[in-house]
């Protein structure tokens, strides 16, 4: 696993974009679901699988953009904020890995090599 000084190949940086990317559009129907649920008798029953789906999205997430990009403090505020019911509807997990990329970009630890 890679820490946060060490440099990452583009295509790993890229891998962790299209995971993030992913999450974020898998979540949006599924919070939407939640939401409309909550509003209704049936769907506080309903709601309790919708939520383990969410949830299980969320912990794979960030276990694959920690193993791609290494350990940054960003991604712990960001999986909070993910549990927070509604705010992940919004794109966290890609603004997370775009801030990460933009930092390591800046830093220089983004290669063009694979490792």
């Amino acid at each position: 696993m890679a820490n946060s000084h060490e440099a990452i190949s583009q295509k790993k940086a890229t891998a962790a974009f299209v995971v993030a990317i992913a999450a974020d559009i898998v979540q949006i129907p599924v919070v939407l679901a939640m939401l409309a649920g909550a509003a209704s008798v049936v769907g506080l029953v309903a709601e309790a699988p919708l939520e383990t789906f969410d949830l299980a999205v969320d912990v794979v997430t960030a276990c694959i953009v920690n193993s791609l990009l290494g350990f940054h403090w960003t991604l712990l505020p960001t999986f909070v904020l993910e549990l927070v019911p509604g705010l992940d509807a919004a794109p966290i997990w890609t603004v997370c890995v775009a801030n990460l990329y933009r930092q390591r970009r800046t830093q220089g630890t983004i290669t063009s090599t694979s490792r």
